[in-house]
């Protein structure tokens, strides 16, 4: 016997339920049950658009369900697998590592002092923070300052801003690459020098910890 999966859906459609299983073996084989549960056929040629499947006429053949559905489990269970590999992948391909960045937003702020904070994330108890990107605006230009703790150690990366407008970052390596901030540590944003009267200013974090 030779039997060609003709859609990949299949096996989801299968997976829907064991009752849906045993109606599309049942309607497969276009027969019915013995006392052993096995379905019996004479079938030289069955195609539904889900399987194909061909015999010899001459002969007669036997299939056990539960030798059916142990096969099916376990490339059910193989596909679910992969598709979890494929789910752990996915971000330590965009990311480098699994992790799942997300926005912290700051408020506006008129006329900052210099050194205000502008917007900040601490990071969690025995984690790793990292930057993945960041968004500063202002309506002038000034210099920023992107502040955290690694190693109980402070570092800091100069952003300036030429010109009113916005500054914006955001790549698949964390800005902080191999200087992760500390757990119970603070990343920071904040301006250079003071604003100018009326001034508003705004920044953001994308920001990951594991």
């Amino acid at each position: 016997m030779i039997v060609e999966a003709l859609d990949p859906a299949y096996l989801k459609k299968l997976q829907e339920s064991l009752l849906t299983l045993a109606n599309a073996l049942q309607n497969l084989t276009r027969g019915g049950f013995d006392e052993a549960y096995r379905p019996r056929v004479r079938v030289e040629y069955l195609d539904d658009g889900w399987l194909k499947v061909r015999t010899d006429p001459a002969s007669a053949f036997e299939v056990s369900i539960v030798e059916a559905l142990r096969e099916l489990s376990w490339a059910l269970y193989s596909q679910a697998e992969a598709s979890a590999l494929l789910s752990r992948l996915a971000p330590l391909a965009r990311w480098g590592r699994d992790a799942a960045p997300a926005w912290v937003h700051g408020d506006e702020v008129e006329a900052p002092p210099a050194g205000t904070t502008l917007v900040s994330k601490s990071v969690g108890a025995g984690k790793l923070g990292y930057v993945y990107g960041l968004l500063i605006s202002a309506e002038e230009p000034n210099s920023f300052r992107l502040s955290w703790t690694s190693g109980g150690a402070p570092h800091h990366v100069r952003l300036p801003l030429a010109s009113a407008g916005s500054l914006s970052l955001q790549a698949p390596a964390a800005i902080n690459e191999g200087l992760p901030a500390d757990g119970g540590s603070t990343i920071s944003i904040s301006n250079v020098n003071p604003a100018g009267s009326g001034k508003v200013y705004q920044a953001r974090l994308l920001y990951a910890e594991v």
